[in-house]
């Protein structure tokens, strides 16, 4: 299958945010059968180990539908956000660099990082003063993401310190 298009629709989302939510379940729900809900979801194991593999809306849509009903929680996606830029999840050599880095780096950092996860939508950041950065999430035409995918709030040019 084409890494660029699978049956079922553009490949748009890195097997790499599906194995954060795979360490969050082991971590915090570690009940949940991960074999079944992979199976739901039309994935397979050795798809999310590989780094190089893209997931497309479709799958992503029903991976999340079944986490949220095994988890009971609504707010997985927000968790799994939240738990992937953990020292935990980062490691710690990518936990050094970012200590370094100042709040400003860090959104451009983010920014960066995150064209690598998705294929849906583009990002720029950059530094609007010493304490303000701004980071746009473009969405690319044609595509329709799900709620739980969409990003919140990046485009405000609030203070960050």
């Amino acid at each position: 299958m084409d890494s660029s298009t699978a049956a079922n629709g553009p490949a748009l989302y890195n097997s790499r945010i599906i194995d954060t939510y795979l360490k969050l379940l082991a971590r915090k729900y570690p009940r949940v059968e991960v074999p079944a809900l992979l199976n739901y979801a039309g994935m397979e194991p050795y798809e999310v180990a590989d780094q190089g593999h893209w997931f497309t809306q479709e799958q992503v849509d029903r991976f999340h539908e079944k986490i949220v009903q095994l988890t009971g929680n609504e707010q997985i996606s927000r968790e799994a956000g939240r738990y992937a830029a953990s020292a935990e999840s980062l490691g710690a050599m990518r936990q050094f660099i970012l200590a370094m880095a100042t709040p400003g780096q860090a959104l451009i950092l983010l920014a960066t990082g995150a064209g690598h996860m998705t294929r849906s939508t583009s990002y720029k950041a950059r530094l609007i003063s010493p304490n303000k950065a701004e980071v746009l999430a473009i969405p690319h035409p044609g595509t329709l993401r799900s709620p739980f995918n969409v990003p919140i709030a990046w485009g405000s040019s609030r203070p960050y310190s």
